[in-house]
């Protein structure tokens, strides 16, 4: 299905425009340009500087721009490569840990037979169970993005960025989107899901191909 929120078009005066209204069509704006290959990357950018992420060490609520460091120990059991859908999202955790253990989850997006120009993941986590201390994008295979944000209030996740044309295609079980490092509040099962709105879009005719979207369930104990 179409996330049509982040294609819509149309001119609303600011003065009258809601928050939520005004951030999607900012949005809008920066897909398109996506889109269109009118950004260019970051000439100033170097892998070997320490990763930017999203954190929320400034406000308990909604991130802020910080330096962290990131422990990427997560492993599943990994499909045989011929099982696995075309495109798709997926999450990549252990399924345990202790209540004083912060840990993190990988999001992965995979398109392996067409190439893709825009993934859109919206994700909703167990709020009570465990909070988001931090999103690290510094490995991912998107340099532009649109939105990247967490909200430890309503447990939403949305992260959303653009490759331009020719787009991209993955390889494997899938590329690393951003990694998302969790802090647990209590005890219990909790889960993190996909929210029905995420979308992966095709290059060549920006239609949603998305057709997987696994999530997972993590219980902290003592």
């Amino acid at each position: 299905m179409r996330s049509d929120k982040y294609y819509q078009k149309g001119i609303v005066p600011v003065a009258i425009i809601p928050p939520a209204l005004f951030l999607t069509i900012i949005t809008t704006i920066l897909v398109l340009v996506i889109l269109r290959g009118g950004l260019r990357q970051n000439t100033n950018f170097n892998p070997d500087k320490k990763d930017k992420i999203v954190s929320d060490e400034a406000t308990p609520s909604a991130g802020s721009i910080t330096d962290v460091d990131v422990k990427n120990d997560n492993s599943i059991e990994s499909q045989p490569e011929e099982t696995l859908s075309s495109a798709a999202f997926l999450l990549e955790a252990k399924n345990k840990y202790q209540a004083d253990e912060e840990f993190s989850v990988k999001v992965l997006a995979r398109s392996k037979n067409d190439a893709s120009n825009l993934f859109v993941a919206e994700l909703n986590f167990s709020k009570d169970i465990f909070k988001v201390k931090g999103i690290n994008t510094g490995d991912s295979f998107v340099r532009f993005w649109a939105d990247n944000f967490f909200d430890n209030e309503t447990g939403k996740i949305n992260l959303v960025g653009g490759i331009p044309n020719p787009g991209f295609k993955t390889q494997g079980k899938g590329g690393l989107l951003a990694v998302i490092i969790f802090k647990p509040k209590k005890t219990g099962e909790g889960s993190i899901s996909f929210d029905k709105n995420s979308a992966i879009f095709r290059n060549s005719d920006n239609k949603d191909i998305l057709e997987e979207k696994s999530g997972i369930q993590i219980t902290i104990t003592e």
